[in-house]
């Protein structure tokens, strides 16, 4: 490739479910260097855009492909996990032209702080709402374990660093209330086989079976 810029691309292909999990990890790489004239971060499409000369086939046999062009050098291919800390090291480690390491982060930081806003927001919705954690969320320490999943879920989801900052309180909690907590799961125990009762009651009285077919 002759361009005066370093050119980072992800080679991918519509079909290809690893390609769809890191997509949103290069554009928001590409998003934080957007102000670093000399470096440009990108996406291809192969099943559209395949040129033979540019990438051999054979290298497109394992999507996505992710291949940094340094401006006047060979091209050289990331072999680890594509998280977002793994590509600024990679971007650092083979850049041939300057940038601001400062602006960037600043820029990834206020990217990263507006879409852990949007998915907690996200997790914390599907965590009210599924019925199996309505327990969790009234047991004696079922707020902190709502937030370390909270924090744990966001992480994961955004492909930043694993947040396992709230669990140890969460641990701490488990153990001084070991026998708070036994009694709430055990009330919860009691409540349910009652329910089931009288679920299985009510559907012999309308001359249903106890448990649907």
């Amino acid at each position: 490739m002759s361009s005066d810029s370093d050119v980072l691309i992800e080679f991918y292909s519509p079909d290809c479910p690893s390609c769809e999990r890191l997509s949103p990890v290069i554009r928001h790489v590409a998003a934080s260097f957007q102000s670093e004239g000399g470096i440009v971060i990108g996406q291809m499409n192969v099943d559209a855009n395949h040129d033979e000369s540019f990438v051999p086939a054979n290298d497109l046999k394992l999507l996505p492909l992710i291949r940094f062009f340094p401006a006047g050098k060979e091209p050289v291919d990331l072999e680890e996990r594509a998280t977002v800390p793994e590509f600024y090291k990679f971007i650092k480690e083979h850049s041939t032209r300057p940038y601001s390491e400062d602006r960037v982060k600043r820029e990834s930081d206020k990217l990263l702080a507006k879409t852990k806003a949007r998915v907690r927001k996200v997790v914390q919705r599907q965590l009210k709402e599924d019925d199996t954690m309505v327990a969790v969320k009234h047991s004696p320490c079922g707020p902190g374990q709502i937030e370390a999943m909270t924090r744990l879920l966001t992480s994961l989801v955004t492909s930043s660093q694993v947040d396992f900052s709230a669990a140890e309180s969460n641990r701490h909690c488990l153990n001084a209330k070991q026998q708070e907590i036994k009694a709430h799961w055990g009330q919860v125990l009691t409540t349910s086989a009652a329910m089931l009762e009288n679920i299985k009651a009510s559907r012999k009285a309308r001359g249903l079976p106890e448990t649907p077919k």
